[in-house]
C-alpha cells in the first residue's frame, strides 16, 4: 500500500531549476560562490487511513543551497513554499539569488553535467540520490 499518492509529480515553475547548480558574483566582484536548487513535491493527508486515504494538493518546495564567502559554509536556504517561492522564481529568472542577509548575487545557472560536479565537489552530494529521495 503507498503511503503517498500514486501521482505523478505536476508541472511546476520550479522545473527549470530543478537539480541544477548555479555560479554566483557579488554585485562588486569579490566575492564568487555556488548555489544547488533541490525540489521536493510532498501532498498532506486530507482524510482517511490506510488504503483509503484521500490527500490534497500537492505542495512544491525547494531546498536552496548556498556555497559563498558571504555565508556560513555550507548555508541552507531552507523549504521554499507558495509566495516566498514564486518571489525567488522571479529572482532567478532575472539572473539573481538571495545570499547570507539579504544579499543579491548575479547567478549564471549550469546545464546538468556541470550541476552535477558542482553538487558533488562544492554539496558533497549526488544528484541522481537526491532525484531518487525526492521523487
Amino acid at each position: 500500500m503507498p503511503r503517498l499518492p500514486d501521482k505523478p509529480n505536476p508541472p511546476h515553475r520550479l522545473d527549470r531549476y530543478a537539480f541544477r547548480a548555479g555560479e554566483l558574483r557579488s554585485p562588486d566582484g569579490t566575492d564568487t560562490g555556488h548555489v544547488l536548487v533541490l525540489p521536493a513535491v510532498y501532498w498532506a493527508q486530507i482524510g482517511g487511513h490506510l488504503w483509503w486515504r484521500r490527500w490534497g494538493d500537492p505542495k512544491t518546495t525547494a531546498d536552496v543551497w548556498v556555497s559563498a564567502a558571504a555565508v556560513e559554509h555550507p548555508y541552507h536556504l531552507g523549504w521554499l513554499l507558495d509566495d516566498w517561492l514564486d518571489e525567488m522564481l522571479d529572482l532567478w529568472d532575472a539572473g539573481q539569488v538571495v545570499v547570507g542577509n539579504d544579499l543579491l548575487y548575479e547567478v549564471r545557472w549550469l546545464d546538468d553535467h556541470d550541476s552535477r560536479i558542482i553538487a558533488r565537489e562544492v554539496f558533497d552530494t549526488d544528484l541522481d540520490q537526491e532525484r531518487a529521495t525526492r521523487a
